[in-house]
């Protein structure tokens, strides 16, 4: 009786030994890290830490770790290069393509997942797919909208802007003659104590765009920034200054131009949705709201279809896992989280119509202007071109030159036109079209 109940015993520790190595195995979860350049606190942080957050709570099997990359545009590509890096990067739109070879493609996760592509803004997964490789996924999306002041609106006599992008008619000249009856000169001094806006100088390629301008032929063969429509639109910005006398400075920065509709020194200042933090902080409900912004012709897409998002680094060992968590920020369930945060405008179609994301206490437009923020979008072409940097160097200081007034818009980009022309004839077979 006794060896019989020992060698019962034995066995029954040995069956207990291995289901306790087997369930610890079947507990221990993969750690992965995600690298961003966002520190501790800031608003980006923030909406990646409620990414990881709602994850990890997700599941159990998989434990993503954020973490801050310094100096991460000039780092991460001596990481990738050596083998090294977090597992997922955070990809901002103007890296993907350059950072190409050190990062999965996407695509084949992408088309094997249980993503549905008509739930979402359309095009929005084809903007980050250069000929079939999709390096990056973008999680959001940083169209720009109008913030205003309803007090200085209601003092000037002027109608909510909404009413008239309803009629088609929130366009440039619109605009123009709201500023103007928006700037305040009480002292007769010359500068006004409330200007009509602020800003717009510093989204010169939105307001190209909308004028059917383009430093760059879509097809990638021709420089047409002196083109008659790229012209006008830089000179149009100019003379919101130089002319009509609405804005400050040709140099305020978006924050800058922001700050000033927050401290009641502009009427009007533009900014992504997530702008709206900031003003909320400063006015107070009801002395605020929001609308789209003006266009030049009506329906005509302007804002590049593209945000931030996130990459897998090709050296990842959890290269599945770093999929999951991907998948999981796409998701409804993850674009709810980006919704709750109101951050960059949400991917998914049901997240922006969400009332997490609608809700606005004070504001009467938020609802009309979140839900037409998709029309702005377009892919423009070409996708990639591997001397840019050149190239926008070039097309800035002709910017520079206008808006401090050194010279008419049509001789500065007509004195770059021979150099741009010349990079780009010897570019041709490198430039990414679609």
């Amino acid at each position: 009786m006794v060896k019989r109940f020992s060698a019962t015993a034995w066995v029954l520790s040995v069956v207990i030994a291995f289901t306790l190595v087997f369930s610890g195995a079947a507990l221990a979860k993969v750690t992965i890290t995600f690298g961003t350049w966002a520190g501790k606190g800031a608003g980006t942080w923030q909406l990646l830490e409620a990414y990881v957050n709602g994850f990890n709570a997700s599941q159990d099997e998989i434990e993503v770790q954020l973490v801050t990359v310094a100096s991460y545009d000039q780092k991460i590509p001596v990481l990738l290069a050596s083998g090294l890096g977090d597992d997922i990067l955070h990809i901002h739109q103007n890296n993907g393509y350059a950072w190409r070879e050190g990062l999965v493609n996407l695509a084949p996760y992408l088309q094997q997942s249980k993503i549905n592509p008509l739930e979402y803004v359309p095009g929005v997964f084809d903007s980050s797919n250069y000929a079939g490789r999709m390096p990056w996924i973008p999680d959001g999306l940083q169209p720009q909208m109008l913030f205003y002041n309803t007090y200085m609106l209601a003092n000037a006599g002027l109608d909510n802007p909404v009413n008239l992008h309803a009629k088609q008619a929130w366009n440039w000249e619109a605009f123009v003659t709201y500023a103007k009856k928006l700037t305040v000169d009480a002292d007769g001094n010359g500068t006004p104590e409330q200007w009509g806006a602020a800003g717009f100088l510093n989204r010169n390629l939105f307001i190209t765009r909308q004028n059917g301008g383009s430093v760059v032929s879509p097809d990638g063969t021709r420089y047409t920034g002196n083109a008659p429509e790229y012209v006008e639109a830089i000179q149009w910005l100019a003379d919101l200054y130089y002319v009509h006398r609405v804005v400050p400075n040709t140099t305020d920065s978006i924050t800058a131009a922001l700050n000033r509709l927050r401290n009641r020194t502009a009427a009007i200042g533009h900014y992504s949705p997530n702008g709206r933090t900031n003003v909320r902080a400063s006015l107070q409900p009801g002395e605020w709201d929001v609308a789209p912004f003006f266009e030049r012709v009506p329906g005509r897409p302007w804002t590049h279809l593209s945000g931030n998002g996130f990459g897998i680094n090709i050296n990842s060992k959890h290269k599945e896992e770093a999929w999951k968590f991907i998948e999981f920020v796409i998701s409804l369930q993850g674009q709810l989280i980006n919704a709750a945060v109101r951050a960059d405008l949400p991917i998914h179609l049901r997240a922006i119509a969400s009332p997490e994301y609608l809700k606005e206490e004070g504001t009467r437009n938020m609802d009309y202007v979140i839900r037409r923020l998709p029309e702005q979008f377009a892919i423009f072409t070409p996708k990639y071109i591997p001397d840019d940097g050149e190239i926008n160097r070039l097309n800035n200081a002709a910017i520079n030159s206008v808006f401090k007034g050194e010279k008419p818009a049509a001789v500065a980009f007509d004195e770059i036109a021979n150099t741009v022309q010349g990079i780009l004839d010897r570019l041709q077979g490198q430039i990414i079209i679609k």
